[in-house]
C-alpha cells in the first residue's frame, strides 16, 4: 500500500503526539493480522495494567483503533492505512 505525501504527513503528527505506551500499544495491533484482544494488549504493554488500559481507551476514543466485539470479547483492530503507517514507522527506527 503506497501513502501519500499528505496522508503520511497527517499520520505522522498524530502518531508523534501519542506516549510510548501508546505507541506500544498501536504497534502491537499492527503486527497481527487478526483483531487482538485487551489481555493480549495488555500482557504485551510495558506499563502497569492501569496505563495500559488507559493508552488502549485514549487510542479508541481518538479513533486510532477500533473496537469489535467478537465472540463476547472485545477485541481491537486498526485501519489499514495506518496499520501500514504504523510498521513503516517501527521499522524504520
Amino acid at each position: 500500500m503506497f501513502l501519500c505525501e499528505e496522508v503520511g504527513q497527517i499520520l505522522q503528527q498524530y502518531y508523534q503526539r501519542l506516549s510510548e505506551i501508546e505507541k506500544q500499544a498501536i504497534a502491537q495491533i499492527s503486527n497481527e493480522i487478526e483483531p487482538v484482544s485487551l489481555t493480549q494488549l495488555m500482557a504485551q504493554c510495558q506499563g502497569s495494567p492501569a496505563e495500559s488500559f488507559k493508552a488502549i481507551n485514549s487510542l479508541t476514543r481518538r479513533g486510532m483503533i477500533e473496537n469489535l466485539i467478537c465472540e463476547a470479547e472485545t477485541v481491537f483492530t486498526i485501519t489499514p492505512v495506518l496499520k501500514q503507517y504504523v510498521k513503516i514507522v517501527v521499522g524504520s527506527s
